[in-house]
């Protein structure tokens, strides 16, 4: 999550910077709740299953960017230019975010195909050099349940590596957007 916001943070910048959104409190806002949307569907899954084993299928309903993209860019394009540019890039960075690192990857290719595609992962889910794997629904699954980790949030949320990287984005992006010009 700390990258996500930090991402959107950035981004917004990004687009400011093109001339398309003004840098203010509004479009700092868009750009963190643009990059942090589609885990809106964690929040219903959460709320339905709690965070087992198989909380990555929280990604079935709005992780599945060609769908979540298209139609957010196409709506956000009717009413400016500059929050659709800022909705697809973030979304963008998210599904990456996603598809590389914890999780069992995002269906990049639905509603054409309902494979589950990850970066730098193993079939078991975890890191490695393998640029590209991919799942059915079925095959995740049963790596989910054989390699997945019932504590995943809990784990997240510790000093890891990883988590510590997503915090320096988040910092980072901070101190960019100050340098910016930005005023509360």
């Amino acid at each position: 999550m700390p990258l996500d916001v930090g991402m959107g943070i950035l981004l917004a910048i990004f687009v400011s910077r093109t001339g398309l959104l003004p840098l203010s409190a509004a479009a700092v806002a868009a750009g963190i709740l643009f990059s942090l949307l589609p885990d809106l569907d964690f929040l219903l899954h959460l709320a339905r299953q709690g965070t087992g084993r198989f909380s990555h299928e929280h990604r079935d309903l709005l992780h599945n960017p060609l769908v979540f993209i298209s139609a957010g860019t196409i709506f956000l394009a009717f009413m400016n230019g500059g929050l659709a540019l800022l909705f697809a890039l973030s979304a963008i960075a998210h599904f990456l975010h996603d598809s590389v690192g914890m999780g069992w990857g995002v269906r990049w290719a639905y509603p054409f195909s309902k494979k589950y595609y990850k970066f730098f992962s193993d079939p078991n889910g975890h890191a490695s050099r393998r640029f590209l794997v991919s799942w059915t629904p079925d095959a995740q699954r049963a790596a989910a349940a054989e390699f997945g980790d019932p504590h995943w949030l809990s784990d997240y949320l510790k000093l890891s590596r990883e988590f510590l990287i997503e915090l320096g984005v988040l910092a980072a992006a901070l101190i960019l957007l100050f340098a910016a010009g930005f005023r509360i």
